[in-house]
């Protein structure tokens, strides 16, 4: 598995990022989302991770994010509430929040599809420089039995479209520091 991670690594550096999609329609889809980023392991650990309850930061689909619980400060077994524009209230629980492995997985327990009885997104962290790292996704979503297997593919697609926009968004703010362009003018449309 080594080889395979670092030509995956080497392609990732080379082309900046990867997208796949999977879909069982009979019982769930997968988007595996990869991006590399130019920073340190520290900094990109510190916008996913350390500030996982301040995504409105950074993110234009995100309206307002607020995290309670956790344990000292840390989001490990926190809940986040999310205010997405035309969505109904999200909420997140962290189910695995691990700083020594750089990874995090939560759980959407509030405002999913209602057939898609579970929603979990992981990520992970991985150096390949000392100021650039592979940052990655996983959304497993379970579709309910008897979901049409249309509905599955277009909750597939919009899942990947935000996956898209999140990590274009992630990248800019970790690299510069600022919002992206488009969730500067997102809040300029705020009343």
């Amino acid at each position: 598995t080594g080889g395979r991670e670092q030509i995956a690594s080497g392609l990732l550096a080379e082309f900046g990022g990867s997208h796949r999609i999977a879909v069982d329609t009979s019982s769930g889809v997968q988007i595996r989302t990869s991006r590399v980023v130019d920073v340190s392991s520290e900094r990109a650990w510190q916008v996913l991770g350390e500030q996982w309850g301040q995504v409105d930061e950074w993110s234009s689909l995100v309206m307002h994010s607020e995290m309670s619980g956790g344990t000292s400060g840390s989001p490990d077994r926190a809940t986040r509430a999310c205010d997405i524009p035309g969505f109904p209230p999200l909420q997140e629980r962290m189910l695995r929040f691990d700083e020594s492995d750089l990874e995090l997985s939560y759980q959407v327990v509030q405002g999913a599809p209602p057939f898609a009885p579970r929603v979990t997104n992981s990520w992970d962290i991985r150096p390949i420089g000392p100021e650039r790292v592979v940052v990655s996704s996983v959304i497993d979503i379970s579709i309910a039995p008897q979901t049409p297997p249309p509905a599955v593919g277009m909750v597939a697609g919009q899942f990947a479209q935000v996956m898209d926009l999140t990590f274009d968004e992630y990248v800019h703010f970790a690299e510069t520091g600022r919002p992206h362009p488009r969730e500067v003018m997102m809040r300029s449309r705020q009343p």
